[in-house]
C-alpha cells in the first residue's frame, strides 16, 4: 500500500514540475518578452522624438543667433555687410548649430 502512495506522490510531483516549467516558459515568451520589447520600442520612439525637437530647436536658435551676429557686423561695417533683415552667414549658422547640438549631447 505504501509503495502505491509513493508512486502516486512521485507522479503528482513530476506532473506538478512539468506544469510549473510549462507555465514559466509560457509566461516568459507570452507575457514578459513582449512587454519588455514594447518598453524598448517606446524608449526608442521617445529618444527619436526628443532628438527631433532638439534639432529643430537648435536650427531656430542658430538662425536667430547668426542673424543677430550678422546684424551687429552690418552696423559696424555697413559697406561690407549689405544683406537685409534675417540674413546670416552660413559658417556662423553652422557653428551655432553644432554648438547647440553638443549642448544636447548630439552630433551631426
Amino acid at each position: 500500500m505504501d509503495k502505491i502512495d509513493i508512486d502516486k506522490g512521485i507522479k503528482l510531483s513530476v506532473i506538478a514540475g512539468i506544469l510549473l516549467i510549462s507555465f514559466s516558459v509560457f509566461y516568459y515568451f507570452v507575457i514578459f518578452l513582449p512587454s519588455k520589447e514594447k518598453e524598448k520600442n517606446q524608449q526608442q520612439l521617445y529618444k527619436i522624438a526628443s532628438e527631433k525637437v532638439a534639432r529643430s530647436t537648435c536650427q531656430e536658435d542658430a538662425i536667430n543667433r547668426a542673424a543677430d551676429y550678422y546684424k551687429t557686423r552690418r552696423r559696424e561695417s555697413p559697406s561690407l555687410y549689405t544683406g537685409g533683415e534675417g540674413t546670416y552667414m552660413r559658417y556662423d549658422y553652422e557653428a551655432y548649430y553644432k554648438e547647440c547640438l553638443r549642448s544636447y549631447g548630439l552630433d551631426e
